[in-house]
């Protein structure tokens, strides 16, 4: 696929809407590397690798990450009230799925604005915040209770099956005139999870 694209991209010098072609280019270029590194953190549950980590550092990595991703969008990523936790966790899985739903969020936060990402514990479980201005659609609440594929993101059925490996749940509200993805995900230190 990144073949036909880099091939595709080479051919566009002389159309008139080079610029917005190139743009559009670039955008299936990062969706293609954002599906395979997703999918290959995926294959099965037994080849999660679970260890002992700060969850708030996890979190911190995949907005820095992401940063410059959301400026060019014109979108600011705020972290606000991080909790240090340890939790066990297969880090590179859970990477990907925070930075999926933050590059979801970017997608569908309007342009110069801000988009919140908080963790707190609360209990027994470690909640991750990602707000932003808008408002809940139809197509967006079923993009987050789908728990296959379908149309609505190979990449969002990966998170919420990562998300749900680590005893967690995904969840999208209208909070006031804000969307809200919440991730509760539960604080262990089991030393037997790769053997379940």
């Amino acid at each position: 696929m990144k073949t036909q694209l880099s091939t595709a991209l080479l051919y566009t010098g002389g159309c008139p809407q080079a610029g917005k072609l190139q743009e559009s280019l670039q955008n299936a270029f990062a969706i293609a590397d954002s599906f395979i590194a997703a999918s290959s953190c995926l294959p099965s549950a037994a080849e999660y690798h679970y260890q002992i980590a700060r969850i708030d550092q996890i979190l911190q990595d995949a907005v820095l990450q992401l940063a410059e991703f959301a400026d060019q969008k014109h979108i600011s990523l705020v972290l606000e009230n991080l909790d240090p936790v340890e939790i066990a966790v297969d880090q590179n899985s859970l990477l990907q799925a925070f930075k999926t739903l933050i590059e979801n969020s970017i997608q569908n936060c309007p342009v110069r604005t801000d988009i919140h990402v908080s963790g707190k514990v609360s209990g027994n479980r470690y909640v991750i915040r990602f707000l932003n201005p808008g408002h809940l659609t139809q197509g967006m609440s079923k993009r987050y209770s789908s728990t296959g594929s379908g149309h609505y993101g190979i990449g969002l059925s990966m998170a919420q099956q990562i998300v749900m490996r680590h005893f967690g749940e995904i969840t999208i509200n209208q909070v006031s005139d804000q969307v809200e993805i919440r991730i509760s995900l539960l604080i262990h230190k089991l030393e037997n999870l790769n053997r379940e």
